[in-house]
């Protein structure tokens, strides 16, 4: 069907596709198409404002047509059940998490997967997170290989490497909601900072503020630097450190996105803190100890203002974000 289009770079799809979807205006009764290299989303009307890519016409398919890999696939009866039902897409790199009774259809699993998405280039076994870096250990299904690749965020552009970095596109939209509550003249500290994605939302917010992102992996420190430049994001610093070695601050808010290795800098993270600041805290608990460790996170000195289970990590887990605030010591400024 003829119909009017956005086209766009693959590196840019994603984030342009959450755009539309937002607005309304991603017509799902057409299936986006690959033309000439670029990807084509179908559209009930332009947008007011285009941020990035064109508007066209082009020919879409049906939605009813689409495939899933899961259709395009071609495995054993008993091994079908056991297909992912979902996998992470970063820009141009797919990362599946197969069990080990699929290990030996990878190739044919990652084809699939490349079929199905024409903005894809290479397809990953994603086997976990290992290591002081948090980096993921990755082996090469299908497609040209190679593992750096450029993306869009909310209008952010992004480069990285999926090998030497760490980014989970699953905290997108967490992490415009924490730039969104960033006020125009806060002072922000990421201390866990990767590519540095909840940094460079907080500048966008923070205009007339100021932005500190750590991170003790120079690959991640280098690609920060380079989104922090091609962001325009003047009000944004970053630096090769150790979260347990930095001082500084006062800071109006602190991010610290690390579920799983975070704990111990909490106390650290409010003593930078200004009175009456907030620290934006991820940790990966049991749902049973929520409030046992909202307790133990207050004894820290802070005050636990709201707590939400951002996901899910497993049936008894999940990555909850804890707003703990800093009192205001009398005289203190409001």
């Amino acid at each position: 069907m003829r119909a009017r289009g956005i086209r766009i770079s693959p590196e840019g799809a994603e984030g342009c596709r959450r755009r539309l979807q937002q607005l309304g205006l991603l017509d799902r009764t057409l299936r986006s198409v690959s033309l000439d290299g670029m990807i084509v989303f179908p559209v009930t009307a332009y947008p007011a404002k285009l941020e990035e890519g064109e508007r066209c016409e082009a020919d879409f398919p049906d939605s009813s047509s689409r495939e899933n890999y899961r259709d395009i696939v071609e495995l054993p009866d008993d091994a079908m059940p056991l297909l992912p039902s979902s996998f992470d897409m970063i820009g141009t790199k797919a990362l599946v998490k197969l069990p080990p009774e699929l290990e030996r259809f990878g190739g044919e699993i990652g084809r699939a997967i490349l079929e199905a998405h024409g903005s894809l280039d290479s397809v990953f076994q994603d086997r976990g997170v290992a290591g002081e870096f948090r980096l993921r250990r990755l082996t090469l299904l299908a497609g040209k290989g190679g593992t750096e690749t450029k993306l869009n965020e909310y209008g952010l552009r992004m480069a990285l490497d999926v090998a030497k970095t760490f980014y989970s596109p699953r905290l997108a939209s967490e992490r415009r909601r924490i730039g969104i509550a960033v006020a125009p003249g806060e002072r922000v500290l990421d201390m866990f900072a990767g590519v540095g994605p909840f940094a460079l939302h907080a500048a966008r917010s923070a205009s007339s503020g100021h932005v500190v992102a750590i991170d003790i992996n120079p690959y991640a420190v280098s690609y920060m630097k380079e989104n922090a430049a091609s962001n325009s994001a003047g009000n944004m610093e970053a630096h090769l450190m150790d979260a347990a070695e930095y001082t500084g601050g006062p800071f109006d808010r602190i991010i610290m996105n690390l579920p799983a290795g975070g704990a111990g800098f909490v106390g650290r993270a409010l003593a930078m803190l200004a009175d009456g600041g907030t620290v934006d805290y991820y940790e990966l608990i049991e749902d049973r100890n929520l409030e046992k460790r909202i307790l133990s996170l207050e004894a820290e000195g802070g005050r636990v203002e709201s707590h939400r289970k951002v996901k899910s990590y497993s049936p008894v887990q999940g990555i909850y974000h804890f707003a703990i605030r800093k009192a205001l010591n009398r005289g203190a400024r409001g």
